[in-house]
């Protein structure tokens, strides 16, 4: 099974989350990603994304090195990402109606619980 640290990772584009349908979709999932990035950590301070391609299913992380600081952990930004993405997923998937979309979240949640650092990434998750 492949964790986030091993996907695929190049520059976000708007039309790779083509499967949420309508641009208006696609917006709401983007602005709440980062709502919820800018929530969850005074660390995250806006910036380019990067769409992460892992196991057959994608998720949007910040275009940086930096780390983020979740309670007493530090997470790198493709974990942070993760995190970010599986919340965003689980508050929308009820408002948007994607049949697909949760199969991809329980894929994302599925890498997540095998990733080394998943404790930081459920408890942004869960926050």
């Amino acid at each position: 099974m492949a964790t986030a640290t091993r996907g695929v990772r190049r520059p976000f584009h708007i039309n790779e989350l083509g499967f949420l349908g309508g641009r208006d979709n696609r917006h709401r999932f983007v602005m709440s990603a980062y709502r919820t990035a800018r929530g969850s950590t005074t660390a995250y301070q806006g910036g380019e994304w990067d769409v992460v391609h892992a196991d057959g299913v994608m998720y949007l992380a910040p275009a940086t090195s930096e780390t983020f600081a979740v309670g007493d952990q530090e997470l790198d930004a493709l974990s942070f990402g993760l995190a970010i993405s599986i919340k965003t997923m689980r508050s929308l998937a009820p408002v948007l109606g994607v049949p697909s979309l949760s199969l991809r979240l329980a894929k994302l949640e599925e890498i997540a619980l095998a990733h080394p650092k998943r404790d930081g990434i459920f408890s942004v998750v869960n926050q």
